[in-house]
């Protein structure tokens, strides 16, 4: 994934991943914040859908239809 930043406009920065613009920010600091945070995002291993955990198909057991689960904290 090829994220960078730019100008865009004469006052504004624009985020673009793969060539496709994700976001146009007023600072070129909060700009350059969103394509950290990606890159981040982007280099941790994590599970993204149903499909990649151990066992597809899965929920949470307190689960129903259209209604998330509440976490315990």
């Amino acid at each position: 994934m090829n994220v960078h930043v730019t100008r865009y406009g004469s006052r504004n920065w624009a985020v673009w991943i793969d060539g496709e613009l994700l976001a146009v920010t007023v600072y070129r600091k909060g700009a350059m914040a969103v394509k950290a945070t990606l890159n981040d995002l982007t280099c941790q291993d994590h599970v993204t859908t149903l499909e990649d955990a151990p066992n597809p198909g899965t929920g949470a057991a307190n689960a129903t239809d259209g209604v998330a689960a509440k976490v315990p904290g």
